[in-house]
């Protein structure tokens, strides 16, 4: 590393990133955020003690960045309200307690749609410098601001770069700042009286999180493969003068006109995930099942496809979907495509089927946790009955909307609380060559209890009526119901449901972390999940049935299973769940497995 010669200290030798952080004055307590259930918090920690106090403001969703006073009475932080990010003050004292303060706890001390970040106080606590976000003819980069007490911010862009952690020297006369307006990153100074900018450093692998005592200078630095500390005193850097930043361009700006070509963005799909599986036998043919994922650079475009075919059962099917979600209402596309040979129905007669289903919808969210849905469907169907010489041809033209509440939260890997709340109502209608006509109404519950970080107990209701002409029959048996029952059956088919399904969910393996290199593509096995259910179901078909509702018509089942979660190619999670479930009517026990979970 290149500073100017002179004697360079290195206070660590590890190989872990270092963590930005704040001590308060009097060394009493070490500020800090940290995520829990995917949101931020502040926490503030006594070494003496052991003690940790966990603080939250109500009205932020997101607190970061925690700076201490010269004096040690105030906070600064990045709060976030209404998705954007500004610079908030609270007193130490009360954050120091824990819990959750009232929003006039804190005062707000930017009010912009940019965004702020990496606040620091001035040696006399009556200025504040932070990294902003501002607009530049080449896109958004981010400046040097400061605020001063009873002022307004004031932005100074670098030129050719952005500026990253600013913090004060020790006498206040100079501001220590990150910025890539080289071809690395590197620390700069500002002069506060003159506003001259220098260049202190070079370096191969970047510099980064400077911080100040009354005689040398901090900061992280890239090297050898790991992140360090270094110390060194003021004098010991380069001082190279920088240009000052840009004049902003007139109201004719021309980007041809400017240094570098500006292309316009074009559609480029690139593959995010290829999965091929296949297996042989001689009673069963080939199985092939494809999955494969795509996406453009910028993710507004999403495409994944799923092929499934068995040449002993003369099945095949194809599912498609895509998706443009670069507007607040993203838009949906999904088609699916199905032949099978051979199916027997409840009446023991084999036919061939052959169907098509398309449908196009959006959503709108109303906020995080609520928003509306609406699809249109176009459905094919066709069921040749060759025995019996009879060909029937289903035409289904139907509209859907649904109302979604969903807070549904909890690790990376499984929701413990939390709920979601669904309502929706599909109409089919003989409209453009439709020749279905029926009315289903759904409303759907789920409820996590939590018991733990990583253990819930999940319970969900559903209660479906179908109504119309060509009403549709709820399967309620099997995987999506009541598991220990065949999905096929007419016993387990009804135009209005009661279905509820119970489960416990607790690790029996939290951190297996084994993964399998030899096999492609690779797995990598986090952890495993035990769990006890109890499904049950009641079905009608009119009001008398309902009216006749008692115990002896109720359909219910328990059994025990597994939820192992893997990630493929180390990035994509995947569950593999085996489920095990005995009738209660019978004692008839019927093993699944399938990709999940199932709720």
């Amino acid at each position: 590393m290149n500073i100017d010669g002179s004697e360079v200290v290195r206070l660590t030798d590890n190989p872990a990133h270092a963590v930005a952080v704040s001590w308060s004055p009097d060394g009493k307590y070490l500020a800090f955020s940290g995520q829990k259930n995917h949101r931020e918090y502040l926490f503030l920690y006594e070494p003496a003690s052991g003690k940790v106090a966990r603080a939250s403001v109500a009205g932020l969703a997101e607190m970061r960045q925690p700076a201490f006073s010269p004096d040690g009475k105030r906070l600064v932080f990045v709060g976030m309200q209404g998705g954007f990010n500004d610079l908030y003050e609270a007193p130490a004292d009360l954050l120091a307690a824990g819990g959750e303060l009232p929003l006039s706890a804190a005062a707000r001390l930017t009010d912009s749609a940019r965004d702020e970040a990496s606040p620091s106080y001035s040696p006399d606590g009556k200025s504040l410098v932070y990294s902003c976000e501002i607009e530049t003819p080449g896109g958004p980069a981010r400046a040097l601001c400061e605020l001063r007490q009873g002022g307004a911010p004031v932005e100074e862009p670098l030129a050719g770069g952005s500026v990253y952690d600013p913090v004060y020297s020790a006498d206040g006369s100079g501001i220590y700042f990150i910025a890539d307006a080289g071809d690395n990153f590197e620390l700069y100074r500002k002069e506060r009286a003159s506003g001259t900018v220098s260049r202190l450093t070079r370096s191969l692998g970047g510099i980064f999180n400077p911080a100040v005592s009354a005689d040398k200078v901090y900061f992280s630095a890239f090297r050898r493969g790991g992140m360090d500390v270094y110390a060194a005193p003021p004098e010991n850097f380069l001082y190279e003068k920088q240009e000052g930043p840009r004049p902003d361009p007139p109201a004719s700006f021309d980007v041809s006109a400017s240094s570098g070509a500006f292309l316009p963005y074009r559609f480029k799909a690139s593959t995010d995930l290829f999965f091929p599986a296949f297996l042989f036998s001689s009673p069963g043919g080939l199985f092939w099942m494809n999955y494969w994922q795509a996406s453009d650079m910028l993710g507004r475009h999403n495409l994944n496809l799923y092929l499934n075919y068995n040449s002993g059962a003369e099945y095949l099917s194809l599912q498609a979907n895509y998706s443009y979600v670069r507007w607040r209402m993203p838009f949906f596309l999904q088609t699916s495509a199905l032949t099978y040979n051979g199916i027997l129905n409840s009446d023991r007669l084999e036919y061939d089927k052959r169907y098509s289903r398309q449908a196009a919808g959006t959503a709108w969210p109303f906020d995080r946790f609520n928003r509306l849905e609406a699809f249109a469907l176009v459905k094919d169907e066709t069921n040749e009955y060759k025995d019996i010489r009879y060909t029937e041809r289903l035409r289904t033209r139907a509209v859907q909307t649904a109302y979604v509440r969903d807070t549904v939260n909890g690790l990376y890997l499984t929701a413990v609380r939390g709920s979601r709340t669904e309502l929706s109502w599909l109409a089919a209608r003989e409209k453009a060559g439709g020749n279905i006509k029926y009315d289903v109404y759904t409303l759907q519950y789920l409820k996590y209890f939590p018991l733990s970080k990583r253990s819930a107990f999940v319970n969900r209701f559903v209660a479906g009526r179908s109504t119309g002409r060509d009403r549709l029959a709820f399967d309620f048996g099997g995987l999506g119901g009541v598991r220990g029952f065949s999905g096929s059956s007419s016993m387990n088919e009804s135009a209005g449901v009661f279905l509820n399904n119970a489960e416990l969910r607790v690790p029996l393996v939290k951190d297996m972390n084994y993964y399998m290199w030899y096999m492609f593509p690779d797995f990598y096995f986090k952890s495993i999940y035990g769990k006890l259910f109890v499904d049950s179901a009641y079905g009608w078909n009119d009001g008398g049935e309902l009216r006749r509702f008692g115990l002896s018509g109720i359909r219910g089942a328990v059994g025990a299973g597994v939820n192992v979660h893997t990630f493929v190619l180390q990035t994509f999670q995947l569950v593999l769940s085996f489920d095990y479930a005995v009738r209660t009517s019978d004692g008839g026990k019927i093993f699944y497995f399938y990709l999940g979970p199932l709720f």
